[in-house]
């Protein structure tokens, strides 16, 4: 790498990590939640029934407003020195977060030690240019303590690849176990764990032993569940329920999960042998039929269910978003809606192999049971999984990094502009 391509390394990276700070002092809104009408007074007052209250009375408090586990609170209760006031809790959330991107960092370093770090550095920033850790971040909301459980349990999984000690094997475990905790639909962390090493040639002792530490690990959930009467705090129940199947939501989540997918098309070796090896895929052809089948489905057949809390409008993501402004006839935004689900299948497919792709289809399901169905489901999770996940041998170079640096950067741009 030249000079000149590292110091523009080097701005890139200090402008990506300084928008962060710029973006608090603003007081910037790029999801929707932010501000102090936002979720934010949800979360406050969350915190004070915690602060207030027994544990055992506020986990089961009338008054909580959260579709999360306790864990969250109960650490901001114990362990958060900031809870005097909201300046000082927004502060404590906002500094909390910086943690990700240097685990990101070191995440990546392990995963690809052979690679520039300076170019790894690039791809850990970019988690700050996400519109919703941004948002989470700046007004204290609580998803990114489940994105940095996260981060803490893909060390010790990279850990235990290279040496498969109890220790490691215990701490990858318990740190997949806490995403749970913080975030229900982060069960797909220890799934892809265990499936990983269940599945591999470990020694039966490890295998059971793995089994027995996330048996142990979910006690305290079933306890959850016998409590709330369901998975969920009974504020949500209702909105999460699993009677109701929302099958437009398939449509939503592939439009989604492709804007994670579509920049880093150009870090598979050997793009265009991959692209060829999928236009002759039966599995890859059956799916696009699939597709089809299942839009002629939804216009003709299918009756979205109707709720008293929400709009329509809330939810089904950016690209939505997107066709709701530029067409006001509902059918062209129907229209294009299909047809971008259509069009953008095959970048996510393309990722895809039989090591990974039950992570979309965890995904594909969790959405059809989700209302409103939000692009934060996704985000930045989803940038996770496919940089450890998805990315099999990548071309990490200059252009690459600079490209998906750039792409978030644009998106996150988009978000602002359209909550502001």
């Amino acid at each position: 790498m030249n000079y000149q391509k590292k110091i523009f390394i080097y701005l890139l990276i200090f402008l990506t990590a300084s928008s962060y700070f710029l973006g608090f002092y603003l007081n910037e809104n790029a999801a929707g939640a932010g501000f102090y009408s936002g979720d934010l007074g949800h979360v406050w007052k969350n915190v004070q029934i915690y602060l207030n209250n027994e544990t055992i009375k506020s986990i089961n408090h009338p008054e909580i407003y959260s579709n999360r586990p306790p864990l969250l609170y109960l650490l901001h209760k114990y362990l958060n020195p900031l809870t005097t006031n909201i300046e000082t809790f927004r502060l404590s959330v906002f500094l909390i977060s910086i943690i990700s991107p240097i685990l990101f960092f070191y995440c990546l370093i392990k995963k690809f030690d052979r690679t520039n770090k300076i170019l790894l550095a690039v791809i850990a920033v970019t988690i700050l240019l996400s519109p919703y850790y941004r948002t989470s971040g700046f007004w204290g909301l609580e998803e990114n303590f489940g994105i940095i459980s996260v981060l803490i349990a893909i060390i010790f999984f990279l850990d235990y690849e290279k040496n498969n000690s109890n220790k490691n094997l215990f701490l990858l475990v318990f740190f997949s176990s806490l995403c749970v905790y913080f975030d229900q639909k982060l069960l797909v962390i220890p799934l892809i764990f265990f499936i990983k090493i269940f599945f591999s040639n470990q020694k039966f002792g490890k295998k059971m032993t793995l089994i027995l530490l996330y048996l142990l690990f979910s006690f305290p959930y079933f306890y959850l569940i016998f409590t709330w009467k369901g998975i969920f705090p009974p504020s949500h129940n209702e909105l999460h329920n699993f009677n109701i199947v929302l099958w437009d939501n398939l449509i939503f989540s592939i439009t989604i999960m492709s804007i994670y997918f579509i920049p880093f098309i150009f870090f598979n070796k050997d793009f265009i042998l991959h692209i060829k090896k999928m236009l002759v895929n039966k599995i890859f052809f059956a799916s696009i039929i699939f597709i089809l089948f299942f839009i002629f489905y939804l216009e003709f057949f299918y009756v979205r269910p109707e709720f008293d809390f929400h709009s329509n409008f809330d939810g089904g993501g950016a690209i939505r978003k997107l066709f709701l402004i530029l067409f006001e006839n509902s059918m062209l935004q129907k229209t294009f809606l299909f047809l971008s689900a259509l069009f953008l299948w095959p970048t996510i497919f393309l990722f895809s192999r039989k090591d990974n792709f039950y992570i979309i289809l965890y995904f594909l399901i969790l959405s059809f049971f989700i209302y409103p169905l939000y692009q934060e489901t996704f985000d930045p999770i989803m940038l996770l999984l496919i940089v450890f996940f998805f990315l099999k041998e990548p071309k990490i170079k200059f252009e690459n990094v600079v490209f998906v640096n750039l792409y978030f950067a644009t998106f996150l741009l988009c978000s602002i502009f359209y909550y502001n």
